[in-house]
């Protein structure tokens, strides 16, 4: 039996989910998730070896979306497999939420029954769960009709495999570690507050103590020659540690300013 593990801040779209992974015997629903931060939370509160088979990411959430979801998920928990959902149909998403670590896409057009007051296609529901299983099963996986709208775009097989994305990822990650002359738990601390985290969440999200995260963002400051919590955000976006799309949500969040 796969476990699987939702990420979704529709709940409209939750209650379909949770009713088609419920009806498949070979699926169990092991956590919904109403956004990214809920999402690391559960991650972390559980044993390596409990972690959920698949994690279906919702590309836009808030706060902490699929992307900024994806990347940590994929950097802090060795071989946890990430499943994008999006209404989106076009390159740049697919791209991004790859390049983040995620080794499937799948398009969200099998929720359009929800607005249709009809019947879900059998051969869209069929589609969900495959692609489900082949993320399961280490394989890459994105819908048929979105790699043929994608491949005159330069989009192929070769340049975005899940084990070439997965090293890209890992490699990227511990030169930000190295180039900044930071530990990896720095880099964790850093990440989730350039999302938005209060000290409150980073501490139950990564069970230490807030004396032990404002340490961590005085060394982190001094280290990086930054003055204030603003700063330090724009930091994180000139190395691409969070994305530059993403950056608005820290000013709108309090995150870094309850710390």
């Amino acid at each position: 039996m796969i476990t699987v593990a939702l990420a979704e801040d529709c709940i409209e779209h939750q209650t379909l989910l949770k009713q088609y992974l419920n009806q498949n015997p070979n699926f169990k629903l092991a956590h919904i998730a109403n956004n990214g931060i809920e999402m690391v939370q559960y991650c972390h509160s559980l044993h390596p070896i409990d972690l959920p088979n698949v994690i279906i990411a919702d590309y836009q959430m808030n706060p902490m979306d699929g992307l900024q979801l994806t990347q940590y998920l994929t950097t802090t928990f060795n071989g946890l497999k990430v499943l994008a959902l999006s209404s989106h149909d076009h390159l740049y998403p697919i791209e991004n939420m790859f390049a983040c670590g995620a080794m499937g896409f799948k398009n969200k057009f099998f929720l359009a029954s929800l607005y249709q007051n009809k019947p879900i296609q059998k051969e869209w529901l069929q589609s969900f769960y495959d692609a489900i299983t082949t993320v399961a099963n280490g394989n890459y996986f994105i819908d048929e009709n979105l790699r043929t709208e994608n491949s005159s775009n330069g989009f192929s097989f070769k340049t975005h495999s899940p084990t070439l994305l997965q090293q890209q990822q890992n490699k990227f990650t511990q030169n930000i570690i190295y180039k900044l002359g930071i530990t990896e738990r720095e880099y964790q601390v850093f990440y989730l507050y350039c999302c938005g985290f209060c000290d409150t969440k980073i501490s139950t999200t990564l069970f230490i103590a807030k004396k032990t995260i404002h340490n961590h963002l005085a060394h982190i400051q001094q280290k990086l020659n930054s003055n204030n919590s603003k700063d330090l955000v724009m930091q994180a976006v000139r190395y691409r540690i969070i994305p530059s799309a993403r950056h608005e949500y820290f000013e709108n969040s309090g995150g870094g300013g309850k710390i």
